[in-house]
């Protein structure tokens, strides 16, 4: 025979009316907490865009959230390149090219902010899976590019170069594929987002600490966020970056020959005359002569460690005038290596000099041809690779 407790019924009611109690309170708290967050956040895009607008900083403008300079692995490089032999160079930390396309989407703040601002005119993706570690994140709804902006500045390492980049809204929605990636805008809204971390440069590949950190900082990202995020397997990128680093050691060549004088010394004062009548700007440190064709430094002339800024120029001789560029910075239709030959044998004629290379062999017309025929394979790898030379992502890895 069954017995009716009376007294473990009210136990249990009591119970569950407890359980409903929390559960009411949870809920009304989360929602409380969520909502002083919410305004919280807008305050602080609040005061990031007025303090934007005080520095005379668009919020139109596109803008890029990187980390400072890279902290790619260092190894030790022979800078002392040989040519025009033609010698394979495992990278050198001397050049100073500089790319019109590049100096005018960056434009670095006094303070040495990591925060970077490109013109919207001449945006080109700085995010190039060629030579980035790309990371894609997506959002269930759209999130304002202003927010985006206030987690990476907040998660931002100074010693780690991330590019973001968002998908705007607008133009996924009209299907546009090349205007659609971005730099961040504060005013646009995003669908998805990418960020990038570079594989390589001539310092060497990237290593597995910094690669671990870039995957730290991307998944704390998108648990701010909420988003989803994809990212690649750690060992496939490290190997990516080693082969990456090994192609770029293949093609890291610079091609130069010197112009000696016959009998008597140069006087300083003389060179730098010739050199100015004949197109080259003396470069802001003073070590070396740059030629510039279409805003590119095509190549310079440089006079062993003379400084013609601070050295006495009119009671220093010299015997000898180095001439150089770096095959993968100069686009191959400027044909750098014919344009510096032919203004060395111009040279060579109104100094009364000879073209010689690093053996002392004279610049013969086979010679001559044989190295362009050398730089065929170079810039045909180049291309397979799809880094054409002088392109802003070439300008990035052989930096």
């Amino acid at each position: 025979m069954n017995t009716f407790i009376f007294t473990d019924q009210i136990d249990l009611q009591l119970a569950l009316v407890f359980i409903g109690v929390i559960i009411i309170i949870s809920i009304i708290i989360y929602n409380l907490v969520r909502a002083q967050k919410s305004k919280l956040k807008k305050e602080a895009q609040a005061s990031i865009q007025s303090a934007y607008s005080s520095e005379g900083i668009s919020n139109d403008s596109p803008r890029n959230s990187s980390f400072s300079e890279d902290s790619l692995t260092d190894r030790n490089i022979d800078t002392q390149r040989k040519e025009p032999s033609l010698g394979i160079l495992p990278g050198s930390s001397t050049t100073t090219s500089v790319s019109s396309e590049l100096n005018s989407q960056t434009e670095s703040d006094s303070n040495g902010s990591p925060l970077q601002i490109f013109k919207a005119s001449s945006y080109v993706s700085r995010i190039d899976p060629n030579i980035d570690c790309v990371v894609a994140f997506r959002f269930s709804l759209p999130i304002s590019g202003a927010e985006v902006i206030e987690c990476v500045q907040k998660l931002s390492k100074d010693h780690l170069r991330v590019v973001f980049e968002g998908l705007n809204e607008g133009s996924a929605m009209t299907g546009s594929v090349n205007s659609s990636w971005e730099l961040l805008q504060f005013n646009n809204t995003y669908q998805e987002l990418q960020a990038g971390l570079q594989l390589a440069n001539r310092r060497g590949p990237i290593g597995n600490e910094q690669l671990a950190e870039f995957f730290g900082l991307v998944q704390h990202l998108s648990q701010e966020l909420e988003a989803e995020i994809d990212i690649p397997p750690l060992t496939d990128v490290l190997n990516d970056a080693t082969d990456l680093d090994q192609f770029a050691i293949q093609c890291d060549i610079q091609l130069g020959f010197n112009l000696t004088s016959n009998m008597l010394s140069w006087q300083c004062s003389e060179i730098q005359s010739k050199l100015l009548s004949h197109g080259f700007n003396l470069s802001r440190e003073g070590s070396s002569f740059n030629y510039m064709l279409d805003d590119v430094l095509l190549f310079k002339a440089q006079v062993g460690t003379l400084n013609f800024l601070r050295d006495d120029l009119q009671t220093m001789r010299i015997d000898q005038i180095y001439f150089s560029f770096d095959v993968p910075l100069i686009p191959i239709e400027l044909n750098p290596f014919i344009k510096m030959l032919e203004v060395g044998q111009l040279l060579a004629k109104e100094l009364e000099g000879r073209l010689l290379d690093d053996n002392g062999q004279a610049l013969s017309i086979l010679l001559t041809q044989n190295i362009e025929n050398q730089l065929e394979p170079i810039y045909q790898l180049m291309k397979e690779r799809q880094i054409e030379p002088g392109s802003a992502t070439a300008l990035r890895l052989f930096n």
